[in-house]
């Protein structure tokens, strides 16, 4: 993981398609998208200096790193419970450095990036525990940028999939074009308006109507049913991908018991890959800060 770090929440790179409509529909799914991932897991305990909400910001957002330290006034680090009295605790986005690996493979040292002064901070993690001048929280078991890749990737589809269903509605009234001579414009459009219009009956020149042809762009109305069907199934496997439960598009009860269990399984597979290493993470700071005793948790809220 490189050193070099964004300063706000990282979005896609914008691709050529992405303009007026398009970027709307992709910023509206994206905020979806990330605050559906970041209302997953609730944390408890944490210091009144430590907002919940900002922890998983940092983690589903920021590059899937945290680091909890302890800041006083004047020196950035503390020695644990003394801290507890004169300093403060933080939580803020971390990196590791490059390549460099413990006897046991994790990162030796992580440096905190943050604004007042928090920022730069760089802890080892090679030293005996009650050493340590901070802990890691990773937001992945494998310790990927995985919810922020998998929120810009689906937010992209997601807006693809939306436009063509747009697309298609309009298309239905809006997908015939009709050829005509250049001096009966006028009155072939009349025309036109009165077939669209609904009248039961209606008259017209013999000639006009001989001379009019339509050529008809227009879609089925069945298209954009389907089109939307394929926008809402894409939208429950973006949820699944995060591992939040999705409603099936077709329901439980059509689905054979295999089915079901698969839809679960995904979904438990993606919780214990994302919340496990939160676990961890309260557990070493409930080792580290608070005598080994159960204060920070990390709550599961679906």
């Amino acid at each position: 993981m490189s050193g070099r770090y964004p300063q706000q929440a990282r979005k896609p790179e914008a691709s050529p398609w992405l303009n007026g409509d398009a970027q709307a529909l992709y910023d509206h799914y994206y905020s979806r998208l990330a605050g559906v991932a970041a209302t997953r897991y609730r944390w408890e305990g944490l210091p009144d200096t430590i907002d919940s909400m900002r922890v998983e910001y940092t983690l589903v957002l920021l590059g899937g790193l945290a680091a909890f330290t302890h800041v006083r006034n004047r020196e950035p680090l503390g020695e644990g419970e003394a801290e507890a009295a004169r300093g403060r605790f933080a939580v803020t986005r971390a990196v590791y450095g490059a390549g460099q690996l413990d006897d046991l493979f994790n990162p030796a040292s992580y440096t905190t990036y943050g604004p007042n002064g928090v920022g730069g901070i760089t802890f080892k993690t090679t030293k005996p525990l009650e050493e340590w001048a901070g802990v890691p929280i990773w937001g992945d078991a494998l310790r990927m940028d995985y919810d922020g890749a998998t929120i810009r990737m689906f937010a992209n589809r997601l807006a693809r999939a939306s436009l063509v269903v747009d697309t298609n509605m309009q298309s239905t009234t809006r997908g015939v074009v009709v050829f005509t001579d250049q001096d009966k414009l006028l009155t072939s459009q009349t025309t036109v308006d009165t077939i669209l219009s609904g009248l039961t009956a209606f008259t017209s020149d013999k000639g006009l109507m001989d001379n009019v042809k339509a050529v008809d762009f227009g879609v089925h109305p069945d298209n954009v049913e389907r089109s939307h069907v394929v926008a809402m199934r894409l939208w429950n496997e973006a949820l699944t991908a995060l591992g939040v439960q999705a409603g099936a598009s077709e329901k439980e009860e059509r689905l054979t018991d295999d089915e079901v269990q698969a839809i679960r399984g995904a979904v438990q597979a993606v919780r214990r890959r994302t919340l496990e290493p939160r676990k961890l993470a309260a557990q070493q700071i409930n080792r580290r800060y608070f005598g080994a005793k159960e204060v920070v948790k990390v709550v599961d809220q679906w």
